[in-house]
């Protein structure tokens, strides 16, 4: 299929509050190692996934909390902010991803290989805005395991 005629999936997003238990032993540590050079960490970004029955679940942290970010039943986006700190994780593996290759335009997200559409609640203007550091590993985990 071509670049043009490329389908855009359509999904709605949807702040879902969502208070958190961290007594589970289900979580690991993503590391994103970033060709960013706007990223002023050289470590890249870290992302903590608790894995679910239901779905995994992708957690951002920031200076002073985190976003969560997953997917319901329905397959749309839910995210959740809070101000408590990240507990510990478990395991932990490390990936390279190259934000260059994804595009955003006017609430389009071009991954490359799939267009997401994101409508109802304006989340890339939120994180742009309130929490830039969560912006490109919001894209990883959008483009890389949401969808």
């Amino acid at each position: 299929m071509s670049e043009e005629n490329q389908q855009i999936q359509k999904k709605k997003v949807y702040f879902f509050y969502h208070n958190d238990s961290f007594e589970s032993n289900k979580f690991l540590f993503l590391k994103l190692y970033t060709p960013n050079f706007s990223n002023p960490d050289p470590y890249g970004y870290i992302i903590l996934v608790k894995q679910a029955v239901r779905g995994d679940k992708f957690y951002i942290p920031l200076t002073e909390g985190y976003v969560k970010v997953w997917n319901d039943s329905k397959d749309n986006v839910l995210f959740f902010e809070s101000t408590r700190p990240l507990e510990i994780f478990t395991r932990a593996y490390e990936v390279f991803f190259s934000p260059n290759k994804v595009t955003v335009n006017n609430h389009i997200v071009d991954c490359g290989n799939r267009k997401i559409q994101l409508t109802e609640f304006d989340i890339l203007t939120y994180l742009m805005t309130e929490h830039s550091e969560a912006f490109e590993p919001f894209l990883y985990i959008l483009c890389n395991k949401l969808y």
